[in-house]
């Protein structure tokens, strides 16, 4: 799944979607997730949930635009950034740091522009997600591809394994055993049907039979598990 935001102009973030969407039909087998955010109320309603992005599209034109991308790269501090300005607006302002745009769109759009952008930004996405360190998730439907440092915990569950993010779970078919032993360096088994990232583990209640993971999550700890638990944390 490929996660797009577009934050602006209606009628141009709606012609920026369907170069976006066009794009990943023609070139990749992943779905797109796509979310526009019109006004201000929808960005600060946005900023309030937990919502992943992979690509940003953002208007700096906007009421408070820059200090709203940078925002957005403080929350999406990995997503390929695209600016939509003009020339109104000093390069110096936002060529910086604190946005680390991949990408510019200037105003008005000229479609040639727009799509040379996206191809761009989009194969530069491609090439990091496949040199970033991540579990491939494979259904008869769609590729995930998920970064080590996003994944919570694996839980075997209904006759299938699911990988656990903060926001998302993402079933298929495999057994717990071989995971342990596949994934051992990143991932400790705490219970038959639960493995847990080593680098999430908070806190460890061995009376209490349980794990606390990053965000507050808690995890069953079995007893068969509980030595090597004890011996590593």
């Amino acid at each position: 799944m490929i996660y797009a935001l577009g934050h602006g102009n209606k009628a141009e973030i709606s012609v920026i979607e369907k170069e976006i969407r066009e794009w990943t039909a023609f070139n990749t087998d992943e779905q797109l997730s796509f979310v526009s955010l019109y006004t201000r109320k929808e960005f600060e309603m946005f900023l309030k949930e937990t919502i992943p992005a992979d690509i940003i599209c953002a208007d700096i034109t906007v009421f408070q635009g820059i200090e709203q991308v940078e925002e957005l790269r403080r929350r999406y501090p990995k997503a390929a950034m695209i600016l939509i300005a003009d020339m109104s607006i000093s390069p110096v302002r936002y060529m910086k740091p604190t946005i680390l745009a991949a990408g510019l769109l200037l105003k008005p759009l000229q479609q040639a522009m727009l799509k040379k952008t996206i191809e761009e930004i989009f194969e530069c996405y491609i090439q990091v997600k496949e040199d970033e360190d991540i579990f491939l998730v494979e259904t008869r439907e769609e590729k995930y591809r998920i970064p080590y440092s996003d994944i919570l915990f694996f839980e075997a569950r209904s006759k299938k394994i699911y990988v656990c993010t903060k926001n998302y779970e993402y079933g298929f078919y495999d057994t717990m055993d071989h995971l342990e032993e596949k994934y051992a360096e990143k991932f400790i088994r705490c219970h038959r049907s639960f493995m847990v990232n080593r680098k999430m583990v908070d806190q460890v209640k061995l009376s209490q039979n349980y794990l606390t993971l990053s965000g507050g999550v808690e995890i069953p700890l079995s007893r068969s598990y509980k030595s090597q638990i004890k011996e590593l944390y």
